[in-house]
């Protein structure tokens, strides 16, 4: 998919969302939000059309079987009882390595709950049961684990038959609307979307709308705070948000600078569909958003991220990092930095997996992992200690490269269309695209062996990325939320 096509992607869907604004069964499929222009999340929206009905019986029997599932565990798995009465604000984050279940600071908001009381729910995406994560954390007695609850992944039963039968309504509606579209791109997402409304993403995103709605009326909270990456649930959660209490507060936090050509977090939904603020990571963030301020309508503040290290590096002149963003990329990503590693046996490759991924999914994924030379390895550190021995970072669409900037490593970006990649692709996901003529690109091993002969200029590049992310305010939150209140 190159440029042109993905605006235009991007232009049916928009149409699509605002055809019905006030609709949850329509806003829910994430299909239509686009996240970002990702050359592997774009892949999903090649041949829009192709097996229509074989992705639609995929999706109905896995929507039936999650029914079963529901009526058989949806007694036991949401801990209501753990909710203890009013809490000032209810944060939704992410749990993304079941390690990160029982450390006191969140993986994205860090120590937020400092000066307020704090109510954590967690969406799973660790390859593990929420029974298997909290036994893991049975002889802990961190007080923080009070205040967190991770998601269920079933809900009453007749609520999610009730969302079946809606989101069976929309795939009619949208079915019918590519009947009648002449032009053929146009029908082949209305196709796409109709058989993606009955998808387990699309059901994600009303469950979170559900049980949000729950927690809220248990929790009575000033504020709600989530990530803001563009997603469909994170619309939803803003909607239950607005529907329980029309003066509540709603925090969206972006904790990423914008992507080129990025599009879902800046499409004016509904009003009802919005934060009432969107918090950003750095200066940078927030000079973006705030171009958007007409289009988006709501606020804007810094509130940084926990992941702003001061890092104090070492003189070491040959190391190598390697920092793929997705677990798609593992293979492509991690063949490419082995291939440069066996042409330069004087450099130590340190190849970093996403924290999300176990060392059996990579080896199983990356065949060359299993034939490593002896300057390359698969690197368990914290990631402070392989940036302060680090002169390179290879990287694509990862955070992580901004921890390495603000240090003073040499970025690496490894472009598209690249021969390692089967996905030819001219879009990319530089995280640093407002930098890409001072930072190095390489699209094979040659590339790479020429960057390593030069010295580049990083000035430019560290004083980009600490702007990227400021030093951390948690009082931001609270300033924030007294003057919410006294507004309203």
């Amino acid at each position: 998919m190159d440029e042109q096509q993905y605006k235009r992607l991007a232009q049916i869907c928009d149409k699509l969302l605002f055809g019905q604004p006030d609709n949850i069964y329509r806003i829910a499929i994430n299909w239509l939000h686009v996240p970002r222009a990702d050359a592997f999340l774009l892949a999903k929206y090649e041949n829009p059309q192709k097996r229509f009905f074989i992705r639609f019986l995929y999706y109905l029997a896995h929507r039936l079987r999650r029914l079963c599932k529901s009526c058989l565990f949806h007694i036991f798995s949401f801990n209501l009882h753990k909710i203890d009465g009013k809490k000032d604000l209810l944060i939704i984050s992410h749990l993304i390595n079941i390690d990160h279940y029982h450390q006191e600071a969140d993986f994205y908001f860090g120590k937020v709950n400092v000066d307020l009381d704090v109510q954590f729910l967690l969406k799973n995406h660790t390859n593990y049961s929420v029974k298997k994560i909290q036994s893991t954390c049975q002889s802990s007695t961190h007080k923080s684990l009070a205040s967190k609850i991770i998601l269920p992944t079933t809900i009453n039963p007749f609520v999610e038959l009730f969302f079946l039968v809606k989101s069976f309504q929309q795939f009619i509606l949208l079915f019918l609307m590519g009947l009648r579209c002449k032009d053929s791109f146009e029908r082949a997402v209305m196709f796409r979307a109709a058989s993606e409304s009955m998808s387990l993403s699309t059901f994600d995103a009303l469950k979170m709308h559900y049980q949000t709605g729950i927690v809220l009326k248990k929790t009575k909270p000033k504020a709600i705070l989530t990530t803001y990456e563009g997603h469909a649930w994170a619309r939803l959660v803003c909607r239950s948000a607005k529907q329980y209490d029309p003066s509540i507060l709603r925090l969206g936090y972006r904790h990423l600078p914008i992507f080129r050509l990025e599009h879902s977090n800046q499409r004016p939904l509904n009003a009802d569909f919005n934060p009432d603020y969107i918090l950003t990571a750095g200066e940078i963030g927030y000079k973006q958003f705030k171009r958007m301020a007409k289009q988006l309508k709501c606020q804007f503040a810094i509130l940084s991220n926990p992941k702003r290290i001061n890092i104090t590096r070492k003189n070491t002149q040959s190391v190598c990092l390697v920092l793929p963003a997705m677990f798609e990329e593992h293979a492509h990503f991690f063949t490419y930095a082995i291939d440069c590693a066996r042409r330069h046996p004087e450099i130590m490759f340190l190849l970093r997996p996403h924290p999300n991924h176990t060392k059996q999914q990579l080896f199983k994924q990356v065949e060359a992992l299993n034939h490593l030379p002896p300057n390359a390895k698969l690197s368990s550190n914290p990631i402070e200690e392989d940036i302060a021995c680090a002169k390179w970072a290879m990287y694509t669409g990862t955070s992580a490269i901004i921890q390495a900037g603000m240090a003073g490593v040499i970025p690496i970006y490894l472009k598209m269309p690249s021969p390692y990649y089967k996905i030819k692709s001219q879009l990319h996901v530089d995280i640093l695209h407002e930098l890409s003529d001072k930072i190095p690109q390489a699209m094979s091993c040659e590339d790479f062996s020429h960057i390593v002969k030069t010295q580049p200029d990083v000035s430019a590049i560290v004083d980009y990325c600490q702007k990227l992310y400021s030093e951390m305010d948690y009082s931001i939150v609270k300033e924030i939320i007294e003057k919410w209140q006294k507004l309203n």
